[in-house]
C-alpha cells in the first residue's frame, strides 16, 4: 500500500477560521452585484476579488467533489491567491476605467504602498489572518446552502433587483442575440440532448426547454 494512501490533506485551522468568514456576494447579472462590491472594497481591511473564474468552477463541482479535497482547494484558493497576492500587490487590476479596479475602491496611498514594501509570505500570512476576504460571483445563488454548510459563518450577500430593468439592462448591453451559446456567455457549459445551457440549469429543466 503506498504510505499516502491514507493520509488525509487539510488547511492550516487558522485560516480555515479565516476562510470561514468570508463575504460572498452574487445575484443574478445585472443586479447591482458590482456597484455593492465596489462599496465593499472599499471598506477598511477588506480584500475583495471580481468574479475569480476559478471559484465559479468550483462553486459548479461543489456536490461533485469529496468535501475535505474541495475545503482544501478552496482556502487554499481564496488565502493564497486571493488574499495574500492581494496584500503583495500580484495581479492587481491597475486599470481606472475598469469597474474591477483596485483604484475604484481603495486609495492610491494604499495601492502603491503595496509596492514599497517585501511580499514575504511569513509577514503576508500574519496580516492576512486579521483581513476580511470578499468575492462577487454571479449567478452562484443555488450554490449558497451547501457552502454554509461547509462554513456556517460564511457571509452571502444576495442582491435582488427587479426583473424588468434586469432584462433592459441585458438587452442594452447585447448579451443575447440570436446565436448558439458560447463559452464565453458564463464559462462553462454543460451539454444536454447536443445542446449547451449553462450548468446551473437544472438536466430536467434544460430537457424541457
Amino acid at each position: 500500500m503506498n504510505s499516502h494512501s491514507a493520509s488525509t490533506l487539510v488547511s492550516d485551522p487558522r485560516v480555515s477560521e479565516m476562510v470561514g468568514r468570508a463575504v460572498c456576494m452574487t445575484g443574478s447579472a445585472r443586479s447591482g452585484t458590482t456597484l455593492a462590491g465596489t462599496l465593499i472594497h472599499s471598506m477598511r481591511g477588506v480584500e475583495y476579488s471580481f468574479e475569480p473564474a476559478t471559484l465559479t468552477t468550483l462553486f459548479l463541482h461543489l456536490d461533485r467533489i469529496p468535501v475535505e479535497a474541495w475545503k482544501l482547494i478552496y482556502e487554499s484558493y481564496v488565502f493564497e491567491e486571493l488574499m495574500l497576492n492581494g496584500l503583495a500587490g500580484r495581479f492587481m487590476n491597475l486599470n481606472p476605467h475598469d469597474d474591477s479596479s483596485i483604484l475604484r475602491a481603495k486609495p492610491y496611498s494604499e495601492v502603491f504602498g503595496r509596492f514599497e514594501k517585501s511580499g514575504r509570505f511569513a509577514s503576508l500570512f500574519d496580516e492576512g489572518l486579521q483581513r476580511t476576504i470578499a468575492y462577487k460571483l454571479p449567478n452562484v445563488v443555488s450554490r449558497i446552502p451547501l457552502l454554509r454548510q461547509i462554513y456556517p459563518a460564511t457571509r452571502a450577500i444576495v442582491m435582488l433587483r427587479h426583473p424588468d430593468p434586469v432584462v433592459n439592462s441585458m438587452d442594452r448591453k447585447g448579451w443575447y442575440v440570436p446565436s448558439p451559446l458560447s463559452y464565453r456567455d458564463c464559462g462553462i457549459l454543460s451539454a444536454v440532448d447536443g445542446q449547451l445551457v449553462p450548468p446551473m440549469l437544472p438536466e430536467s429543466d434544460a430537457r424541457n426547454g
